[in-house]
């Protein structure tokens, strides 16, 4: 070869994805426009990923254990409401965050119907 070779991160003003998210809004304030009260761009963008996707695995898995419970139909299967009640309103938050009407109106009317079935256990009505 001859002269050398510039790979992208050796041009100039290039700052490497896994820098510039670790930096992010908190670089010096002084050469920032956003100051150092906005939250890094790692946080930004992960966190509200990061939440949906708990929240669709907590509504999952006690999805699975409450349908588990009431199929089984022992002693403590009407405690599977709970776990329904848990699993709606995962999913309601989930379908929230991501702007998913359909999830959100869907596990709505699911918490709802849980909420009968629990007051019904509890021969509230």
């Amino acid at each position: 070869m001859s002269g050398p070779v510039y790979g992208m991160s050796q041009c100039p003003g290039y700052a490497p994805s896994e820098q510039w998210l670790e930096e992010g809004a908190q670089a010096n304030p002084s050469s920032s426009l956003m100051g150092n009260n906005m939250p890094s761009l790692r946080t930004a963008i992960l966190a509200p990923a990061l939440s949906i996707v708990v929240a669709q695995w907590v509504g999952t898995v006690s999805g699975v254990i409450g349908a588990l419970m009431l199929a089984l139909h022992v002693p403590c299967s009407d405690f599977g409401f709970l776990f329904h009640l848990l699993s709606s309103s995962s999913w309601i938050f989930a379908g929230l965050r991501a702007r998913n009407a359909a999830i959100w109106t869907l596990n709505a009317s699911f918490l709802a119907i849980n909420l009968l079935a629990i007051s019904r256990w509890l021969r509230v009505i």
